[in-house]
């Protein structure tokens, strides 16, 4: 099997999301995967190393200029295909998927699988994430055809399914959902009592502090800008609460900074560092606007601040997500215009400890097993269900 990307540089979601999914096919599953990924030849070289480190079976190779060029990328697409003597492919995202289907149609592939991360239409108009006029325009009939087309699909949510059928007519039941799942590095145990305490210290949060964590980026479905003004309304009303950042941004530019410069930090650390800072925490933030984007999406932060036993504050409308915290108490689903929060206690050591166990329990690429053998072999029963 090869696992087919275009675009997608390297990153902790595609270390998460491609690589060790397919380690974890090849090694738990018994299925070899070829993982090949067309980058941008900006910095192709730095990107290629990144992709090769861990020694997997990875063949990184440079995409034509521009993703607005995404099919030039065909013949070079089909060549590795080739060399590979490969015929069933997991295809993550709209364009890798139309590429894979031309190959398809020619009986280079026999089998197709469409890793479908999110609703790409609605992010791409909502967002801006393109800016090619012609490519936004098409992108709707493109992501329909990788959704009707493909043989069997991997969707992170039952609502991003759900938008599928409201928004493409799907009515099979050729999926699987898998939610985004977690490094294996955040399977371990929690780090120590002593440990979370020096570093959290080393932040300038004391034991009596409630610290709030968010992790990500300031992309345009964050709600980065909403979220600051949230915060500060936030700290103004609760004193204990403190902020820590673990994020690429000037700390300057937010107003929750600018009123408490003494509450607030930010870090970017290693992956390998990431459960350590995020267990020194109380609450991991997750908070977006509603839109269709935010809707269907699985964010691995949820489960990486589980597993860094951390109650989780969200948005209504998040995924799967904000009813499972609400139906399982597992922190607060809160609106960004509504300033009423309860009083944020700390939770108790017995609290962090089953959010680590729920975490790992529930998103470990372990406990979808199943699913993934479901992806791989789909039974006659569920073959049958696609026609």
């Amino acid at each position: 099997m090869v696992y087919l990307t275009l675009g997608d540089r390297y990153s902790g979601v595609i270390a998460s999301q491609v690589l060790d999914v397919a380690a974890f096919l090849q090694e738990e599953l018994g299925e070899k995967v070829l993982v090949i990924a067309f980058i941008s030849i900006r910095q192709f070289f730095q990107q290629r190393a990144r992709f090769k480190h861990r020694g997997q079976r990875v063949w990184v190779v440079p995409m034509a200029p521009g993703l607005h060029r995404w099919r030039l990328n065909k013949w070079l697409m089909k060549i590795l295909i080739l060399l590979s003597g490969e015929k069933k492919a997991i295809c993550r995202g709209v364009l890798a998927t139309n590429l894979a289907l031309t190959l398809k149609e020619s009986g280079t592939l026999q089998q197709l699988i469409y890793d479908g991360r999110g609703a790409t239409q609605a992010e791409w108009k909502e967002y801006e994430v393109v800016r090619s006029p012609q490519l936004i325009q098409e992108i709707g009939a493109l992501e329909g055809r990788a959704i009707l087309d493909t043989d069997w699909r991997i969707a992170v949510s039952q609502a991003l399914v759900d938008h599928w059928q409201e928004e493409f007519g799907y009515q099979k039941h050729a999926h699987s959902i898998i939610p985004c799942t977690v490094n294996q590095l955040f399977l371990a145990d929690l780090p120590s009592v002593s440990k979370r305490l020096e570093k959290r210290l080393s932040y300038g949060f004391d034991k009596q502090a409630v610290v709030l964590i968010y992790a990500g980026s300031s992309a345009g479905w964050q709600s980065f800008q909403r979220m600051d003004r949230w915060l500060l309304e936030l700290m103004d009303q609760q004193a204990a609460i403190h902020i820590l950042f673990l994020a690429k941004i000037e700390l300057e530019q937010l107003a929750c900074y600018r009123a408490y410069p003494k509450r607030v930090a930010k870090d970017w650390v290693r992956h390998e560092d990431m459960l350590l800072t995020l267990s020194i925490g109380d609450y991991g933030l997750l908070v977006r606007e509603d839109s269709v984007t935010n809707q269907v999406a699985s964010p691995t932060k949820f489960a990486e601040y589980l597993c860094g036993g951390l109650q989780v504050l969200i948005s209504p409308k998040l995924g799967d997500y904000s009813a499972m915290v609400a139906q399982e108490e597992l922190g607060h689903v809160v609106q960004l215009e509504q300033f009423d929060m309860p009083v944020l206690p700390q939770p108790t050591e017995e609290q962090k400890q089953q959010l680590h166990l729920i975490g790992t329990s529930r998103y470990s690429k372990q406990s979808y097993q199943s699913a993934y053998e479901q992806v791989l072999q789909p039974s006659s029963e569920q073959t049958l269900a696609q026609s």
